[in-house]
């Protein structure tokens, strides 16, 4: 019966009225009805229903997941943060399309929504097994399609993922203001879309935390009003944006943010910490080595002059494999770019008090965290930069962000590519602990900061991709 709840008796029908196929189909001919459910009977004889059978995925290991099971916990783990979730099997591996809930997370005045669903999607995986893993996603404003007694279309889900698009809002007449043909312009301009009055900047035009922390320093520049990601929480679009510069504006400019003046009058600054974590570490590099058998290719092509090293994101451990990569006179001069969430107490803020870390807050003050990582070039020091701004999710190169990029090209410093290979199978985001799997590390191309900001990042990302995924 494939684990399909049966049920015989006095209370089941005859059949469907005049219709003996659909009748054949669920009820058997010695009188037992398919009811649909899958469900487990215990040892006591109380039944389970596990969820109903035509919603089943059923991956190509022949495990059957029950995906309202799965989406019940997410929303649970979510603490009210999460309005919906559908998942679904996207080329052979759960995929999902997020609701999150808006009005909660500016009620509770949580910033930076993308970053916080991560980080539920990511607890949710670190207790499920392998196969329940939800290794994609996507956030949409609208609410998922439902029939007419409000389930999900379940089989709707993977072309709506594809498309990107949920249900298409009713367009509202654009504003005819100043402001707001200036802020269309910037987002026009910087995303190479056409955005509506009410779509919402994060969730449907695309911006990631730094596009809209930059976009805080033009509107900033532009009407003379500081903005930062609280207040923004409550006016998530262009018009709602346009009305409130509108009440408070001191000027009406279009005046983007000018890097190269911001990067020319930040002062040096002095490293005179002790890091005695770096030191302490050092010691222990042989077992690490050994322990996932780091393969270091090019290690003579390093320099120890003041330069940007990038490198692709896999793992917790890749400080460490950069760490063994380099010989002690640069890693002792060289300073590691983290985000500040992750360091906030116990051991991990230890290592940044003692260590060659530098924190950030990339996602409030873009400007504060770009004159940090200039002063400290100025001063003399190297910096690790992971462009990609978070670990992988599959192994393969995400997108780059241009931070390095902007401040590469306007202090005029070399920009050394490295490569990771092996760390994601050996220690990923989703795994409890380390596995001693082969690690290789490679010091690729050394550039000069030429072109666009935009160019440069390319130029970077395709190198390390190349490596990575060839």
């Amino acid at each position: 019966m494939d684990e399909e709840l049966w049920v015989k008796g006095p209370i089941v029908m005859k059949g469907y009225y005049n219709k003996p196929d659909k009748t054949a189909e669920v009820i058997t001919e010695d009188g037992w009805f398919k009811t649909g459910d899958l469900a487990t009977i215990d040892e006591e004889g109380y039944v389970t229903i596990r969820g109903r059978k035509n919603t089943m995925i059923v991956l190509s290991n022949g495990k059957n997941i029950d995906p309202e099971t799965l989406e019940n916990r997410v929303i649970a783990q979510s603490n009210g943060l999460i309005k919906e979730i559908g998942i679904f099997n996207y080329k052979n591996k759960l995929a999902a399309i997020i609701v999150p809930d808006l009005l909660e997370f500016r009620k509770r005045g949580i910033t930076n929504t993308k970053a916080y669903i991560k980080n539920i999607v990511e607890d949710y995986n670190l207790k499920a097994h392998n196969y329940e893993k939800v290794l994609d996603y996507k956030l949409f404003e609208e609410e998922l399609p439902k029939t007419r007694v409000g389930k999900t279309r379940r089989f709707m889900l993977p072309d709506l993922y594809e498309k990107n698009e949920v249900v298409k809002k009713e367009k509202t007449p654009e504003p005819t203001d100043e402001a707001y043909k200036i802020l269309k312009e910037y987002v026009k301009k910087n995303k190479g879309i056409e955005p509506q009055p009410e779509e919402n900047l994060e969730l449907e035009i695309g911006m990631d935390s730094l596009d809209i922390v930059e976009f805080f320093a033009f509107i900033e520049n532009s009407f003379g009003i500081q903005l930062d990601e609280e207040k923004f929480a409550g006016m998530p679009n262009l018009k709602l944006l346009s009305e409130y510069i509108n009440q408070k504006a001191t000027k009406f400019e279009d005046n983007d943010i000018d890097w190269k003046q911001i990067i020319s009058e930040t002062k040096p600054i002095e490293d005179n910490k002790n890091r005695w974590v770096t030191k302490f570490l050092k010691i222990f590099q042989p077992i690490v080595d050994l322990y996932f058998r780091v393969k270091k290719i090019d290690r003579k092509k390093l320099t120890d002059n003041p330069q940007i090293f990038v490198s692709n994101h896999q793992s917790f451990v890749d400080p460490l494999i950069l760490g063994s990569l380099f010989p002690n006179k640069i890693v002792f001069n060289t300073l590691f770019l983290a985000i500040d969430w992750y360091f906030k107490k116990g051991v991990m803020k230890l290592l940044v008090s003692n260590g060659n870390v530098v924190l950030i807050d990339i996602n409030k003050n873009i400007r504060k965290s770009v004159e940090e990582i200039v002063g400290y070039l100025k001063g003399g020091k190297s910096i690790v930069i992971f462009p990609e701004g978070a670990r992988t999710k599959d192994g393969k190169v995400a997108q780059f962000k241009k931070v390095f990029a902007i401040i590469a090209k306007e202090l005029n410093v070399d920009v050394q590519c490295l490569g990771i290979k092996g760390a994601f199978e050996a220690y990923s985001r989703y795994m409890k602990f380390p596995k001693p799997k082969k690690i290789e590390v490679a010091v690729l191309e050394k550039f000069s900061p030429e072109g666009s900001y935009d160019e440069i990042t390319q130029k970077a990302e395709k190198i390390i991709r190349e490596y990575v995924e060839n």
